[in-house]
């Protein structure tokens, strides 16, 4: 059962991904920042990032696109491994957290040449990002955070 519901959640994350770039590219298309009013620190203002995190490696789409669907396939690599295997559900849930946002980025790569990214968080001005980069920081947080409790319960 655990396995199914980690497939919904990396279709789930995806589907967000996917609905949550689109309102971006529908609302923030003229290049306007619009700030949350019951949450100051969050603003949205819509970026085209050709590169990754910080816009690094803008201008070599095609190395772009190489790695994003490398890692894209290692998670796939861990994703198959850790459902066959006996992970718990937190694990399951934080490897399909980090397929579905993985997969909303190569998605946008490979048919866009770019991903939308929108949202900026106060604290961190420099930053700015998408949904999909949210499921893969949990994700990644989530399975790591299983990882030490389980290693460290097991000696």
């Amino acid at each position: 059962m655990g396995n199914i519901i980690s497939l919904l959640i990396a279709g789930g994350a995806f589907a967000t991904d996917r609905i949550t770039k689109q309102i971006a590219d529908r609302k923030l298309s003229d290049g306007r920042e619009v700030t949350l009013k019951r949450c100051g620190f969050i603003r949205f203002r819509k970026s085209e990032n050709t590169g990754f995190a910080g816009s690094r490696l803008s201008g070599h789409r095609t190395l772009v696109v190489v790695l994003s669907t490398m890692v894209f396939a290692v998670c796939l690599v861990m994703y198959a491994a850790i459902l066959s295997g006996s992970a718990g559900r937190s694990v399951k849930a934080g490897i399909g957290l980090m397929l579905g946002g993985a997969a909303g980025n190569v998605f946008d790569r490979l048919t866009k040449g770019r991903v939308t990214d929108f949202i900026i968080a106060k604290p961190v001005k420099s930053i700015i990002f998408n949904v999909a980069d949210v499921f893969i920081l949990t994700g990644a947080i989530v399975t790591a955070l299983c990882g030490l409790l389980i290693n460290g319960d097991n000696g």
